[in-house]
């Protein structure tokens, strides 16, 4: 479910409409249903324009802003994706090399490094709005 329209986007992100990508509402869904993941569909069990904390709801679809401008400058949309990207590009040009490293946005693990299409802007947004707490609850 997409929270922000491409109106939202384009004046958060500060671009016109042309760096809008083709597949926005595609990219806003996804990224929609990422941040659902991870605030346990908060607002699929209340109203956004319900919520009467404002603060909430403002850093809730600006993660979701911040979700879908990762997804377009990685240019993914799946973890599949994600992975299929190689963790270093490097070009040659008349004897300088220039590479650039991709293995930032993985998360370290046993098996070697797994891609996250979670953006850690989209986690600090969430940031002090309880939607992303796992603790234990107060007794």
């Amino acid at each position: 479910m997409a929270y922000v329209n491409a109106k939202e986007y384009l004046a958060a992100m500060h671009v016109n409409e042309q760096d809008l990508p083709e597949n926005f509402d595609l990219i806003a869904d996804l990224a929609g249903e990422y941040i659902d993941q991870i605030t346990h569909d908060y607002y699929h069990y209340h109203n956004i324009d319900d919520d009467p904390w404002q603060l909430r709801v403002d850093k809730f679809k600006r993660a979701n802003i911040r979700q879908i401008a990762y997804m377009v400058s990685q240019g993914v949309t799946t973890t599949e994706e994600l992975k299929a990207q190689p963790l270093t590009v490097s070009q040659s040009i008349n004897g300088d090399t220039v590479s650039k490293s991709y293995a930032a946005k993985y998360t370290a693990t046993a098996d070697g490094p797994v891609p996250s299409i979670i953006s850690d802007d989209a986690y600090a947004a969430l940031s002090g709005t309880d939607l992303i707490y796992r603790g234990v609850a107060h007794l």
